[in-house]
């Protein structure tokens, strides 16, 4: 599917804004202690239960050069559902709590095409590409005025000069997201040319619906 729209001439826009106050970042980290040192300092500020997500873990810049396995996860963060996601974003790793909190057992099996990461039978912790929305259907949305973080978003693309982005996983976790771009389209928030490509609930509901009709080129439709 390629086809064009535009939403009442307004462009529409692309990225989320990563302000999420349950999030750790795990940038400059440069050994598996300092990841599980990080992810523990937020366990302490954080109440029981409550979810903690880490980003921007690359392994190949870790002293290790492995990922943190599952268990020490769980040794760092006992009391917290905790998932380490890659920078890539093709792969995040749960503790226990995490596996638990989505319902996710031994015997849960792999989602078509992607994969719950077993080793001698048993859950690593490591999920595959769309395995992760088992998980990350289960996290908290961040409590966030999205229209006005979207606007400021799009004012820092310009400062920076550009004016043309992509969405590679639109409306991958709910579309409610894709929704939400919408209507910062239509309140005018997001003067960026976007490259939309929806995923997973997103992408089903415009094919159910058909095509957005051809337009200009401010937004474009890829599946």
């Amino acid at each position: 599917m390629d086809s064009r729209a535009r939403l009442q001439r307004r462009p529409s826009a692309p990225h989320r804004i990563c302000e999420r106050d349950h999030q750790v970042s795990l940038g400059g980290a440069r050994s598996i202690s300092e990841v599980l040192d990080r992810l523990a300092a937020a366990a302490r500020h954080r109440p029981v239960g409550a979810w903690i997500v880490a980003h921007g873990h690359d392994e190949t810049r870790l002293a290790e050069n492995r990922r943190p396995r599952r268990e020490e996860l769980d040794a760092a963060c006992p009391a917290h559902p905790v998932v380490v996601r890659r920078s890539c974003s093709h792969l995040s790793v749960a503790n226990s709590a995490a596996l638990a909190a989505a319902r996710i057992g031994e015997d849960t099996p792999d989602p078509p095409g992607d994969h719950l990461v077993r080793y001698e039978g048993r859950l690593t912790g490591v999920l595959l590409e769309r395995a992760q929305m088992l998980v990350k259907r289960h996290m908290p949305r961040p409590a966030l005025d999205w229209p006005r973080a979207l606007g400021q978003a799009a004012r820092r693309y310009h400062a920076r000069g550009i004016t043309s982005v992509t969405e590679a996983s639109a409306g991958n976790a709910a579309v409610a997201d894709a929704e939400l771009l919408a209507a910062a389209v239509r309140a005018g928030d997001l003067p960026l040319r976007l490259h939309l490509m929806p995923r997973g609930a997103c992408l089903e509901k415009v094919l159910a619906d058909g095509q957005p009709e051809p337009d200009d080129d401010w937004a474009s439709w890829d599946a």
